[in-house]
């Protein structure tokens, strides 16, 4: 899948996730989220199927060790509460599930090789995946803007 449905997905997730849990996440909060959900992408770019199944950070080892060492600082800073850990650990387990459903990832690399998942959600379909939630995470930025706005006057 491509960048903007990783970054974006997670985010607009985690609205509806907040509201429906009553604990609504902040500004920047959401660019913490939307930068795990890219991280893997980030941190070891392909621009083919081949270069992702050998890439390190679309396993569960790549995960372990990027959320662990994500917790780890944030723990150091104090500055990160807790539910945007978890949405964070979410995000970069979603993008793992999306490039799942698109193609596979080498889900324990690079301790062994063997790929899970598979191509159903086909390549031709990734742009209108972006642009859909690029289009919603646009709507849901007015929205809370213009509720803000209302809030204030």
């Amino acid at each position: 899948m491509l960048i903007g449905t990783h970054a974006l997905s997670p985010v607009v997730i985690s609205v509806f996730g907040g509201a429906l849990l009553k604990y609504p996440l902040k500004g920047r909060e959401f660019v913490l989220i939307a930068c795990m959900g890219a991280a893997p992408d980030l941190l070891n770019p392909h621009l083919s199927l081949a270069a992702r199944h050998s890439s390190w950070s679309h396993s569960l080892v790549g995960f372990a060790v990027v959320i662990g060492s994500f917790f780890v600082v944030a723990g150091l800073i104090r500055k990160v509460r807790v539910r945007v850990l978890c949405w964070s650990a979410f995000a970069y387990l979603w993008h793992l599930t999306c490039d799942w459903f698109s193609g596979g990832i080498p889900y324990l690399y690079p301790i062994r090789k063997d790929l899970i998942g598979g191509g159903w959600l086909s390549s031709a379909y990734w742009l209108y995946a972006d642009a859909f939630f690029i289009l919603l995470s646009i709507m849901i930025w007015k929205y809370k803007s213009l509720v803000s706005h209302q809030k204030s006057a």
